[in-house]
């Protein structure tokens, strides 16, 4: 709309830096970085989860999206401000860190809308020490999820292979808002501009954030794409 009109711009996403990191709260490692380009953290403290403010229903009602609590409903947000998506996890939920790594042969997941599914080798899970937490980029598992009695969060924002979450997704017929994202390939640089929102709404929420971790092995450079702006008037 400032383009159209001619309007100064200014990003309704805050920009967040000397963000807190290293304090111990996270611990997390990527074993297949094929296919997961780039793995973010953040840790939050909160007094409480309950229902969201009324503003944050109606925004997610008006994009058909139910409310859940207040921490879901910011990570849903998140994502259809930002077309990252997001996930959240009770950090006291967990046994040891994080790992993001390929299912083993047969290994189980329920998910959070209480389906059992086994899952291939080649599809990519995120995993503590004992468990199968999600299946990366498409559903959020039963273990370690957000509810009422949840004080300490830990909310990931993560950039997968979209060949594969393509993949995955029909093969274990479930799709989701996150798989549709994911399989048109996001940009790894949309995982800092997710999180920054997130953390916006999670701290105007009353959550503090405690610590982060951004395990970016091979940072995406930008890209500058010429535009023939005569030409292509020329041919419309």
């Amino acid at each position: 709309l400032a383009a159209v009109f001619g309007l100064p711009f200014k990003s309704p996403i805050k920009t967040f830096v000397n963000l807190p990191s290293g304090k111990g709260f996270l611990k997390a490692g990527v074993l297949n970085k094929e296919l997961c380009a780039r793995y973010s953290a953040r840790y939050f403290e909160l007094s409480k989860i309950g229902a969201s403010p009324d503003w944050l229903k109606k925004a997610l009602k008006s994009c058909g999206v139910q409310s859940i609590n207040s921490v879901v409903d910011a990570m849903n947000y998140a994502m259809l401000m930002t077309g990252q998506p997001l996930h959240a996890f009770d950090a006291d939920e967990l046994d040891g860190g994080i790992v993001v790594r390929s299912a083993k042969k047969g290994e189980k997941i329920i998910t959070l809308d209480d389906r059992h599914i086994e899952l291939a080798p080649d599809v990519l899970v995120i995993a503590d020490e004992k468990r199968t937490l999600a299946i990366a980029g498409i559903k959020g598992g039963m273990y370690a999820g957000v509810t009422g009695k949840t004080r300490r969060i830990i909310i990931e924002g993560a950039n997968f292979d979209a060949t594969n979450i393509f993949k995955s997704s029909r093969a274990l017929k479930l799709q989701t808002d996150a798989s549709l994202r994911f399989a048109h390939d996001l940009s790894p640089a949309l995982v800092g501009i997710g999180l920054d929102f997130a953390t916006d709404v999670l701290t105007a929420l009353g959550a503090i954030l405690k610590d982060t971790i951004d395990i970016y092995p091979r940072k995406a450079t930008e890209k500058v794409i010429s535009f023939d702006a005569l030409k292509y008037k020329k041919i419309i």
